[in-house]
């Protein structure tokens, strides 16, 4: 009997995904940051400064979600919130100086750990797997 799961793209995505972030957590331990607190750090760093529901919408958490990881954040000296320029009701969140002076080596963790799946594929495999993969996700979009 063939295996069910084989086939199954959801669960190879779900997968690989869980081991993706496994390895990336374990490579995050040294620095007291999670995947969640990476997420939202790379947002902030996209925009240059940006607001929670912006970092829910790239994380892909709920509001509540966003609030506790925002609290946990700036209770570790990861990010900055300040008011918003244009709606004093409204914040916007932007790396300390400690997180940005991480910056760089984050990110180049990160490229260190996706080249390093990526290397378990020959590079012709690896480059069409990406490119597959932007398109169903954008195919995927609501």
């Amino acid at each position: 009997m063939a295996d069910p799961f084989a086939e199954n793209l959801g669960y190879l995505l779900n997968r690989c995904g869980g081991q993706m972030a496994a390895r990336f957590e374990r490579a995050l331990e040294p620095y007291d940051i999670s995947i969640a607190q990476w997420g939202a750090l790379l947002a902030i760093h996209e925009r240059g400064a940006a607001a929670p529901s912006e970092i829910a919408a790239r994380v892909g958490i709920d509001r509540g979600a966003t609030t506790r990881l925002i609290a946990r954040m700036e209770a570790k000296g990861l990010v900055e919130r300040r008011a918003h320029e244009a709606d004093g009701r409204s914040v916007m969140l932007s790396l300390s100086p400690h997180s940005a002076a991480l910056m760089p080596e984050l990110l180049a963790l990160s490229r260190k750990v996706n080249r390093e799946a990526l290397g378990l594929l020959p590079e012709t495999e690896a480059t069409a797997l990406l490119r597959a993969l932007r398109r169903l996700s954008d195919g995927l979009r609501d």
